[in-house]
């Protein structure tokens, strides 16, 4: 089933993905473009516009699965 099937049976959209655009404030990443991208299967991904669309996180069901630095 396609997410246009399943619009039919669901109350919000977001229940299957959400999407999110902001800014951060302050610090070296002041004025950074960002997106949040969330899925209905556990999958967190944040990408940085600005900065060649890195990722600043990726989540998989709450587990960090994705590079932190120091």
């Amino acid at each position: 089933m396609n997410v246009r099937d399943k619009r039919a049976y669901l109350g919000n959209i977001s229940q299957v993905f959400d999407v999110k655009d902001y800014r951060y404030i302050g610090g070296r990443a002041d004025g950074v473009r960002a997106t949040d991208v969330t899925t209905s299967g556990g999958l967190s991904v944040s990408v940085l516009a600005d900065r060649a669309m890195d990722f600043a996180s990726i989540r998989y069901r709450g587990v960090n699965m994705g590079f932190v630095t120091p």
